[in-house]
């Protein structure tokens, strides 16, 4: 089973311990009350965040991978294209040396790859990965849009998760 959440950075807030009071530096992006107190101090051209993506009891990404959210899920994005295509896919993240790569093992499984200071690997379910990934994407964009309306446009990510699902559920 995984998890798979996505949190704003706080704006104005220096991130001094990511082991303790991690509600301090970050919001969870459906926590709307919260997002829309601080929605004005947010740079949406410099969009702070995590991706937290947990299977089982192994977490994957945690929030030390802080980074260019809104950009993140996008190149997920795109890395899910490619590897439907190509069986393998990497990006690196957009703001940090952090190398994520896609790699199809079978017709079920597949490896995921995070290399940063240490290269870490799991062997995932293909189709639930790939759907809890597209599913947290679309709830990212779509809570975005609902909070950043017309200042934000994520049309383009949007349509894209609609033929990613369907290429994905039909293989």
């Amino acid at each position: 089973m995984f998890i798979c959440h996505s949190y704003m950075k706080r704006p104005e807030v220096i991130i001094r311990d990511l082991n303790k009071d991690l509600e301090n530096y970050f919001i969870h992006i459906c926590k709307t009350d919260e997002m829309n107190r601080i929605k004005k101090d947010i740079d949406l051209d410099y969009l702070e965040g995590v991706i937290y993506l947990k299977y089982f009891d192994n977490i994957i990404m945690d929030f030390r991978y802080w980074d260019l959210v809104d950009q993140l899920w996008a190149y997920i994005l795109d890395m899910i294209e490619g590897f439907l295509v190509n069986d393998t896919a990497e990006t690196y993240f957009p703001d940090q040396p952090i190398l994520l790569s896609f790699k199809s093992i079978s017709k079920n499984y597949m490896l995921l790859s995070i290399d940063g200071n240490v290269k870490k690997s799991w062997t995932l379910p293909k189709q639930e990965f790939l759907n809890t990934l597209i599913a947290s994407a679309e709830e990212f964009f779509t809570e975005m849009t609902k909070i950043f309306s017309s200042d934000v446009q994520y049309g383009l990510e949007l349509e894209k998760m609609k033929r990613l699902k369907t290429s994905i559920n039909k293989s």
